[in-house]
């Protein structure tokens, strides 16, 4: 049982550990967009890639070893809830997942603020961008580049080659 109880302590320590390092590319993101920096932004968006692999395995491990627990303990729910298992479970095991439990909350709670946040901030560049490609192919269309000027001159001449 300890045994079991460590290896989902290590495992919920590491995901907390990749959880912060997706918040810290997250908060990369946000900064890449405040600076208008395609190329950190680029960067920050394989960081995430490569982590979000890495927390999807953690994850498989970590319910592996909640049905592991579920059958060592005989528990007959089907739910892998924390609030559901550890209720079943022995007080003390509560007393060392709780603080863990709480940091994993806290941490995903602010990650979804930010991701929020840079999704505003996505949601505003481009569209700065939009209106800033449309006022270049206005000013484009307004500029016409190769126009005869004596058919654009409302000034009359003196000589022309009409005569």
């Amino acid at each position: 049982m300890a045994d079991l109880k460590a290896k989902l302590l290590k495992i919920l320590k590491e995901e907390k550990g990749l959880y912060e390092e997706l918040f810290s590319a997250a908060e990369g993101k946000k900064e890449a967009l405040i600076e208008n920096d395609a190329d950190q932004l680029l960067e920050e968006v394989k960081l995430d890639q490569k982590i979000i692999p890495e927390i999807e395995k953690k994850e498989e491990e970590r319910n592996e070893i909640i049905n592991e627990i579920k059958e060592k303990f005989k528990l007959d729910t089907e739910k892998n809830s924390y609030k559901a298992i550890f209720k079943e479970l022995p007080a003390d095991w509560s007393e060392e997942f709780d603080p863990i439990r709480k940091e994993l909350l806290e941490l995903t709670e602010e990650f979804n603020k930010l991701n929020q946040n840079n999704q505003r901030l996505l949601e505003q560049a481009l569209t700065l961008n939009q209106i800033s490609l449309n006022t270049i192919i206005d000013n484009l269309e307004d500029k016409t580049t190769y126009a005869d000027p004596a058919k654009n001159s409302a000034q009359p001449r003196i000589l022309n080659k009409q005569g």
